[in-house]
């Protein structure tokens, strides 16, 4: 039986900073559709993944307290803490 690779849809990786009811954070993208937006990625699921430097992880959306969505000067001045994102959607993407 041959089956056919399925396309990859490569979503966009949005900067966030995410804080938690526990009084913890964490800093990772967050992949979107090309039209969606941060809060239709997390609202619509119990758990969403987040890309950190240390890997993806799934993070239970009741948890959190509120997110900060960077603005790509927020993101180069913290780069380092980011895994890569496509820095030419970030630039044309004003939050």
């Amino acid at each position: 039986m041959h089956f056919e690779r399925s396309k990859v849809i490569k979503k966009p990786g949005v900067p966030v900073r995410i804080h938690f009811t526990n009084g913890g954070s964490l800093k990772g993208l967050v992949f979107i559709s090309n039209d969606g937006r941060v809060l239709d990625a997390i609202e619509r699921r119990e758990y969403f993944p987040l890309r950190t430097l240390s890997g993806t992880r799934l993070v239970r959306s009741s948890s959190i307290v509120w997110i900060e969505i960077l603005s790509y000067e927020d993101y180069l001045a913290d780069r380092e803490a980011y895994p890569p994102v496509d820095e030419n959607y970030l630039r044309s993407n004003r939050w």
